[in-house]
């Protein structure tokens, strides 16, 4: 059986009166698996071994007394040197106490406060919470009385007989979430972890207990309660409580206590704001400088949900056709799975009930209790239960699928959650599959029946179990079966109305977008011919605007200036066109001078002295009239331009 990730089983488990010394593990070779042996072996029978956090200790629990043994450091599959046989050191708790008191071991836990992983918690019989370091075995460190709230003083036997009588004696406890312990004064930041320990008595009262390991604190505890329940009922939810667990990975705060008579209730923590009746000397520190703590709150139970568990078969007499009830009880223990897997309350959902194993199935069946069980929690698979028959067999059951973690959220199913829905369809927020999974829930089931060998039952009963198993067949698989089928068939013909109704829709959609896109084309050829004729209407009325500005009857001042301008500017025109007739005229002249003053043949197409020197001083005349003429052009050019 896998005990908080390392796995152990006891090796000689038996029903009551066999003592069990030696464990062994499981996971190892088949044919020779490492066996812990206790180096003083208990002399009590073992009901319970509990495997502390740090997985460095294990407690063997039984009526008449408690060990803690020193688990071996596991390397792989073998234990230290990879003998096959490993003797442990073992310590017995309390031993004097059990042996001279006589009293009874009720219920047993490690202390979660502890630094160490040492301390180990034992609710005895004469109704005494004791805290015990198994550093000194035999001292306890912290013990309180859930008799008188007193930690010094204990009730006498005969008072004890009597309040065992009336189920006013403590049965089970469990550790709450740590709070957190604040000073009264707003300068001093110091403050101190304190865990609550509920105390469940069998008349169903529950008690709070705040309790700290903390060495350097005087911190003085008393017992508070009985806790008020509500809703208020007459038999205060049962007068044969059990055990009690606290749901350490819920959302809020929440309590299980179970009854003999198979009743499991579930209650939220809720802190009252009166303040607590604990006087605030009882919060100081035990120092040179004491420091008022502030009280906490007296908390209250709110039960929202209460559990039927059917401890035996309901059959059917054959005779009357009426129910055949039995009047069996017995002690329930709860177990709770990995915490981090509790949903969180308040959100809906009910509490899943499967009746998995059955050793009583008729009342004449004789008792046969399972010995043993565990869950196993793999992040892959169903978590898995393991259960020890008395039988010396080990079974193996999946769970229902409720009980199942829910898959991690994929990319797709984030960006749905980060749209936005429309407001119709956040009216119905439950899915189909949601609505047919509430329908096919069963309210009870088959267990798998394990009695005895030695059961001999008859054919009456035999009869009984089959109309009572064919019964929760026809009820609970069969006609949830029908009522998924006919919620199926409406859906379905609901969705086809649906879809006939959209195909009309969609085909009204398509006739109204054909025509709209016929008029957005007349209105583009519209728009087109629209714009073009307003672009020759703006082209006209420019044209009639220059033209009316032209035949003004009055000139403006500027036109005056360019109209001088442009007189100018011919009259210089004419001025240049004179020159430059005068200028060619002397050019032919000149040319008419140079033809005839040259001789008519050149007889060796040189010239002399004397004609070189005066075509000389021609050409010399020449260049000074024509640079004369260039500058004239220039100016009245310039005279142009301006």
């Amino acid at each position: 059986m896998r005990v908080l990730g390392r796995e152990i089983q006891t090796g000689q488990v038996a029903p009551r009166g066999i003592e069990p010394t030696t464990l062994c593990t499981l996971g190892t070779t088949p044919s020779q698996p490492p066996k812990l042996t206790c180096s003083r072996p208990p002399s009590f029978t073992v009901n319970e071994v509990l495997l502390n956090s740090s997985e460095s200790h294990v407690a063997i629990i039984g009526k008449n007394g408690a060990s803690v043994f020193e688990l071996p450091i596991q390397r792989g599959s073998h234990f230290e040197d990879g003998r096959e046989l490993v003797i442990c050191k073992t310590v017995s708790i309390a031993e004097r106490f059990f042996v001279s008191s006589g009293e009874k071991l009720l219920h047993a836990s490690w202390h979660p406060a502890s630094e160490t992983d040492s301390h180990l918690v034992l609710l005895t019989s004469d109704n005494v919470v004791r805290v015990y370091d198994i550093c000194d075995p035999q001292v306890a460190v912290q013990s309180y009385s859930i008799s008188n709230g007193s930690p010094s003083s204990f009730a006498s036997p005969p008072r004890l007989s009597m309040l065992s009588a009336l189920g006013d004696t403590a049965v089970a406890f469990d550790f709450g979430s740590p709070l957190p312990l604040l000073t009264k004064f707003k300068s001093k930041k110091e403050a101190l972890s304190i865990w609550p320990l509920y105390i469940l008595l069998g008349n169903g009262e529950i008690y709070v207990l705040y309790t700290s390991l903390q060495s350097n604190t005087a911190f003085h505890k008393e017992v508070i309660g009985p806790l008020a329940m509500y809703p208020p009922v007459e038999d205060n939810y049962g007068t044969d409580a059990c055990s009690i667990l606290f749901l350490k990975g819920s959302q809020l705060p929440t309590l299980v206590v179970s009854t003999c008579s198979g009743q499991i209730h579930h209650c939220v923590v809720l802190s009252q704001s009166e303040e607590s009746s604990t006087s605030e000397a009882d919060f100081s520190e035990g120092s040179e400088k004491s420091i008022a703590y502030e009280p906490p709150a007296i908390p209250s139970l709110y039960v929202f949900e209460t559990v039927s568990l059917e401890l035996s078969l309901t059959t059917v007499s054959l005779e009357t056709d009426e129910q055949v009830l039995d009047d069996f009880s017995c002690p329930i223990r709860l177990m709770a799975g990995n915490d981090a897997e509790i949903p969180n309350i308040g959100d809906g959902q009910h509490a899943v009930v499967e009746h998995l194993i059955c050793t009583k199935p008729l009342p004449s069946s004789p008792t046969q209790p399972i010995l043993g069980l565990c869950i196993a929690d793999e992040r892959s698979q169903l978590p898995t239960l393991i259960c020890l028959l008395h039988k010396m067999d080990c079974i193996t059951l999946p769970l229902h699928k409720g009980s199942a973690r829910p898959p991690p959220p994929t990319m797709i199913s984030e960006q749905k959650s980060q749209t936005t829905l429309s407001p119709m369809k956040q009216i119905q927020k439950e899915s189909f599959d949601a609505h047919l999974r509430k329908i096919l829930q069963r309210q009870a089931s088959n267990p798998l029946l394990q009695t005895s060998s030695s059961c001999d039952l008859s054919p009456q009963d035999c009869f009984r179990l089959l109309s009572r198993a064919t019964q929760v067949y026809r009820e609970e698989y069969i006609q949830r079966l029908d009522h998924a089928r006919e919620e199926i068939i409406r859906r379905v013909q609901m969705l086809q109305d649906q879809k006939s109704q959209q195909l009309t829709e969609l085909s009204h959609q398509k006739t109204a977008h054909q025509n709209l896109t016929e008029g957005a084309a007349m209105l583009t050829c519209k728009y087109e011919e629209c714009e073009e004729r307003q672009q020759q209407i703006v082209h006209r009325i420019e044209t009639i605007l220059q033209k009316m500005q032209q035949r003004l009857p009055v000139l403006s001042k500027a036109e005056k200036n360019m109209h001088k301008e442009l007189k100018g500017m011919q009259e210089s025109m004419q001025t240049l066109q004179r020159n430059i007739k005068q200028l060619k005229g002397k050019e032919d002249y000149q040319a008419k001078q140079i033809a005839r003053i040259q001789p008519k043949q050149t007889p060796s197409g040189t010239f002399s002295k004397r004609q070189t020197e005066k075509l000389r001083g021609l050409l010399k005349d020449e260049n000074e009239e024509i640079s004369h003429l260039i500058r004239q052009v220039n100016l009245m050019k310039e005279d142009l331009l301006t």
